[in-house]
């Protein structure tokens, strides 16, 4: 990713890395698609939908980390899917096929990524959740999302206890990171100034347009972090009023997709933030947004509902929501081209 000059042997792995880059962004123009379907259905307004979608590539971390070569294009694309797979198991009843399919794309995203496990309590609620309720059908649907579990993701304890007597493999791991001279330490917790002032350059700065281990990216305190800020403040706001209006707008003992979205979500990050506020001797974390990529689906529905309910509670609402989304657009437009400069002379000019 770094380097001057011509490189010191020939590459012959280059091929198969640019072919390994051009699946990762296909999946990720798949994701995207595939959000947009999601927020246009939840929200019944296409423009709004379309609009969500293609505001991905308005994140250059986003893209960066989807055209990469690594496990995050295949787990956020999974997600995605197994989001849509969920939300059809919610709209009407489809026997066994479709628990079936959630549970094989929720283990197949599982196995891929851990971070992807705030999908399986969107799962199981789903499940429960369908109508009529009859304790006979729940129980062979739940079997089936189990079973479509087990055969994709079953592998992985049964894979540890053969090989290391522990499903989770945790001695071995703690061993190798010994051997390492990696130590768990603890970190400042969130009543600490130490806390926030550590999120903003690794949290933060890192989830919009800061770039690897060599921080390549915008410098501290440029005025574009503000651009950033703003754009964070508003889909923040866009993601609360989106988890307010699912909590309302259906009973809770029969959600449908909102509620499973701000469901996930909330699981997804709280599961993220005990992980690296608890250290623990057998798994090294940090602060990196990446490992939530795979919730830009149920994130991405929040944002859309929100949308449409600022739209309804605000004089003039359709214009109001329109001129601010376009102005974020262009901000974001002109940001992305400002960490763009910034990255190109960090990597290639040694700034």
């Amino acid at each position: 990713i770094f380097h001057r000059g011509r490189p010191p042997r020939p590459s012959h792995g280059h091929t198969g890395l640019v072919v390994l880059r051009l699946v990762s962004a296909l999946m990720a123009v798949v994701t995207a698609v595939v959000v947009a379907r999601l927020v246009a259905e939840a929200t019944g307004d296409r423009v709004i939908g379309l609009f969500t979608g293609a505001g991905l590539g308005l994140v250059p971390q986003w893209c960066a980390v989807m055209g990469g070569v690594s496990t995050d294009p295949p787990a956020t694309l999974l997600a995605a899917l197994a989001v849509a797979a969920i939300a059809r198991l919610t709209s009407e009843e489809r026997g066994l096929g479709a628990p079936l399919l959630v549970g094989l794309l929720v283990g197949a995203a599982w196995a891929i990524k851990a971070t992807t496990a705030f999908l399986v309590p969107m799962a199981l609620l789903a499940c429960l959740a369908r109508t009529p309720w009859r304790w006979p059908d729940r129980t062979r649907q739940m079997t089936a999302l189990m079973v479509g579990l087990l055969l994709s993701a079953g592998w992985i304890p049964l894979r540890g206890w053969i090989l290391f007597g522990d499903p989770q493999a945790s001695a071995f791991k703690k061993a190798l990171l010994e051997a390492g001279g990696f130590v768990p330490v603890a970190g400042p917790m969130p009543w600490t100034a130490d806390f926030w002032l550590q999120l903003r350059p690794m949290v933060f700065e890192s989830f919009w347009a800061r770039f690897g281990s060599l921080g390549a990216g915008p410098f501290p305190g440029a005025r574009v972090w503000t651009i950033y800020a703003a754009g964070s403040a508003l889909l923040a706001l866009l993601a609360t009023l989106g988890t307010a209006r699912a909590i309302t707008a259906r009973p809770l003992l029969r959600p449908r997709l909102p509620m499973l979205c701000a469901l996930g979500t909330v699981f997804g990050v709280a599961a993220w933030v005990f992980v690296n506020l608890v250290p623990r001797a057998d798994m090294v974390v940090h602060w990196t947004p990446r490992h939530v990529l795979p919730l830009t689906a149920p994130v991405a529905v929040l944002i859309g509902l929100g949308a449409t309910r600022l739209r309804q509670v605000v004089p003039s609402g359709e214009r109001v929501v329109g001129v601010a989304l376009g102005m974020l657009v262009v901000a974001l437009a002109l940001a992305n081209l400002a960490a763009l400069r910034a990255t190109v002379l960090m990597f290639h000019f040694g700034y």
